[in-house]
């Protein structure tokens, strides 16, 4: 009866390990990201990188962190949506480290 639990037991903890999402998704960015140069004054509203114009979501750390950057910061977007939807906005905002 001993082996037949500890069998039970192998076979649901396999079962559970297979079928689990991997722990490391909660960390990945689901939406899009661009890096860029600012190209235009930020305002609380939209920003402008690589001379392409992003919308930022009201209420988001990016409408705070929007008038710490100027015209030819680095800065890396993250966005709500992919980078090549049309109604991505921008929902956090960060200096670019590295080169």
């Amino acid at each position: 009866m001993k082996r037949a639990k500890i069998g039970l037991w192998t076979s649901m903890l396999a079962l559970l390990l297979c079928t689990a999402p991997h722990w490391g998704w909660a960390t990945r960015i689901v939406a899009g990201s661009v890096t860029g140069e600012v190209t235009a004054t930020p305002t609380a509203h939209e920003i402008e990188v690589a001379h392409r114009l992003y919308l930022i979501k009201a209420g988001t750390p990016a409408a705070q962190q929007s008038s710490k950057f100027q015209t030819g910061d680095n800065v890396d977007l993250v966005l709500d949506a992919p980078a090549a939807s049309a109604n991505a906005e921008v929902i956090a905002i960060s200096a670019h480290s590295g080169s």
